[in-house]
């Protein structure tokens, strides 16, 4: 029996987590006949790339945000469970998203599955409603222990899935960024990509930038991202402090994910409390040498599929730099092999993903 399985996004911006509910969606409508809707307001742009993906969307009219005043979502659950007609399932994939449409799923007497993305505050409203969820599917261990007070039965760890092009030309995509940048053909390029939160570390990256530059003349740092906490002016003005303004980059979100990072030399990410973290993985099947904070979910890619270093939380960006430069002189110490890749690539395919949280389904239907 196939599902229709609705996944409901109240904001505008697309970030990891809704490329990976996408990727899922695509394999569940494709490999197993599963019908996919996207809830999102119209014109944003999570309800564009949807529509591009070849996903239902239904819009709702309503505004966007972060998350959602209770009170502006107590007064749109029945316009809400108007739109949704069982069998079904709600599949949220952020805690604003649970809290919109927990109640109308409840109203329309259909399941909801909360995915556990991010290591949301311990705060008794974030419990309240993941205890409510029907089912809570955890992307790494990391997440699975920050909702260990939920019963087993109730939690199934999943990792995200990957669909990445590995045939990715290396030599175009870095000749591309090069053309873009401006940036000399010998240029050692090291790259972050994310947008510029405090937990991911910006400030950080370019402190051990600083320190790379005296024993790599060649380097070149390149930010793939958005305005967080953190903006572009504050990145600019930290860099040029340290007297290295002229060698960060800012390109902004760029698609598509493969050519950025095939374009770097090294990926540098010295984000903590990362939940599972989608780029270190991508790097290492399209054969870019990371280097990452060995805490949480970094902790768990590294030590699961390797392709990089990892570096303790504590230590300072002086060590970053060295580790980096290190994987930069012997990027074969780190890369994973062409058959390595290749296991990597199944391990983390949509395909096995969506098999993975289609026994789940099956498991709530007969609840």
């Amino acid at each position: 029996m196939t599902e229709h399985v609705l996944f409901p996004f109240i904001g505008q911006d697309i970030g990891g987590s809704h490329v990976s509910a996408f990727t899922l969606a695509q394999s569940l409508a494709q490999d197993f006949g599963h019908r996919c809707t996207v809830i999102a307001r119209e014109g944003s742009r999570i309800a564009t790339e949807a529509a591009a993906m070849g996903l239902g969307v239904i819009g709702t009219g309503e505004k966007t945000a972060g998350r959602h005043n209770p009170v502006y979502d107590a007064a749109r659950v029945f316009a809400r469970t108007a739109l949704l007609r069982p069998p079904a399932i709600i599949h949220t994939n952020d805690i604003a998203a649970l809290q919109s449409w927990l109640v109308p799923a409840w109203l329309a007497g259909i399941p909801t599955i909360y995915h556990h993305r991010a290591l949301n505050r311990r705060v008794l409203p974030n419990t309240m409603l993941i205890r409510a969820a029907s089912h809570v599917i955890a992307i790494s261990d990391e997440t699975r222990r920050s909702v260990n007070y939920l019963p087993e039965q109730r939690v199934s760890t999943i990792t995200d899935p990957f669909a990445i092009d590995r045939s990715t030309d290396r030599s175009a995509a870095r000749a591309w960024l090069v053309g873009k940048l401006g940036l000399l053909s010998e240029a050692v390029i090291i790259g972050f990509v994310g947008n510029f939160w405090r937990r991911k570390r910006p400030e950080f990256f370019i402190e051990a930038a600083a320190a790379m530059v005296a024993r790599e003349p060649r380097a070149a740092f390149v930010f793939f991202g958005r305005d967080g906490e953190l903006t572009v002016h504050n990145l600019q003005t930290i860099a040029a402090r340290l007297g290295i303004g002229e060698r960060v980059h800012f390109p902004g979100f760029c698609l598509p994910v493969e050519r950025n990072l095939a374009a770097l030399d090294l990926l540098l990410m010295p984000a903590v409390r990362e939940p599972f973290g989608r780029t270190p993985i991508e790097a290492a099947l399209l054969g870019t040498p990371y280097v990452a904070t060995d805490d949480a979910g970094h902790t768990e890619i590294g030590r699961r599929w390797k392709g990089g270093r990892l570096v303790d939380k504590d230590d300072s960006a002086g060590s970053f730099a060295e580790a980096a430069l290190t994987v930069l002189a012997e990027p074969q110490s780190v890369l994973l092999s062409t058959q390595a890749r290749l296991d990597v690539a199944e391990d983390v395919s949509p395909r096995r993903h969506a098999e993975r949280v289609i026994a789940v389904y099956e498991q709530l239907r007969h609840v």
